[in-house]
């Protein structure tokens, strides 16, 4: 089937990937992106689609910009979102199309990815540094104690460590965009470590992904191969 998004004025910033990723919540689906809309909704059954916080979206707004390496996530009613300034995030409520903004700490940092584990979220951006985060106690931690080899290229031109980031058991697996490896986070130690060799000067990673209780992918562009490796290494 396929759907057009038929908004009129819709505005996009980094075409053609307007949309990053999909949130299905409460008979919606809503599409997280690189734009200033940054959020569209669907209804799925319908197949209706509306601008969320629209306000934001119709003022123009230069703060609300998704990294355009940007992800998302969404716990309960709320959907998570680093923004395009220092230490910000966007927390946007799917029941009420309400939103605020957040700073998280005092690094400097544009974030891009974040996830949710072990009662935290956990930030990376433009720092070799990861950002714990507590919403209901506001402790803020910094982990930039990073493997012995890894290195941060920024020769790109693409200020972000690390694109994307999954969670497999106890641990987080960040996918690299400058940094020179992939790296593991474990929850449970606080350690990180290096995941094979897959990376090669000039290599980014934009997809990685759980493909079964083992197997974890890793998509690598300028590369003729694709890694799949097991989680357990």
């Amino acid at each position: 089937e396929h759907v057009a998004i038929d908004i009129p004025g819709l505005k996009g910033e980094y075409e053609p990937k307007l949309y990053t990723g999909i949130i299905d919540y409460n008979g919606y689906l809503f599409f997280v992106g690189t734009q200033r809309s940054a959020i569209l909704k669907m209804n799925k059954k319908t197949r209706i689609f509306e601008i969320c916080m629209a306000d934001n979206y119709h003022a123009n707004s230069n703060l609300f910009i998704l990294n355009k390496r940007g992800t998302a996530c969404s716990v309960g009613n709320k959907i998570y979102l680093p923004i395009d300034s220092d230490d910000m995030i966007c927390i946007y409520d799917m029941d009420t199309d309400k939103y605020i903004y957040k700073q998280i700490g005092d690094h400097h940092n544009r974030f891009n990815t974040i996830i949710f584990a072990d009662d935290a979220f956990w930030l990376t951006g433009s720092k070799n540094e990861i950002i714990m985060w507590k919403e209901n106690t506001e402790e803020v931690k910094k982990i930039d104690s990073f493997p012995r080899e890894f290195s941060n290229d920024k020769k790109s031109g693409d200020n972000c460590v690390f694109s994307r980031v999954s969670l497999f058991y106890d641990k987080l697996y960040y996918a690299p965009l400058n940094a020179n490896m992939v790296m593991a986070f474990d929850l449970e130690t606080g350690s990180t470590s290096q995941i094979g060799d897959y990376i090669k000067p000039g290599n980014k990673c934009y997809t990685i992904k759980q493909l079964n209780d083992e197997l974890l992918f890793l998509q690598i562009e300028n590369s003729d191969f694709e890694a799949l490796f097991d989680i357990y290494i």
